[in-house]
């Protein structure tokens, strides 16, 4: 998980991704979220919610909760 973690981070810190600050989903090509239109790049959030972001993503892709 460690090096997961750490792999994944770097690639969100490369990426223009943004991120609602609400409920942290992508952005994508919306124009709004939460009904707020708040929206910040991974290394613009909290470390909790890069943490967040990153656990979520080892869930979808092995299945299990770290």
């Amino acid at each position: 998980m460690k090096e997961f973690y750490q792999q994944m981070k770097e690639e969100f810190l490369r990426s223009d991704t943004e991120y609602c600050y609400y409920c942290l989903e992508p952005k994508y090509d919306k124009w709004s979220c939460c009904k707020e239109n708040h929206f910040g790049r991974f290394s613009d959030l909290y470390e909790e919610d890069q943490h967040h972001i990153i656990t979520s993503e080892y869930e979808l892709a092995f299945g299990e909760k770290k």
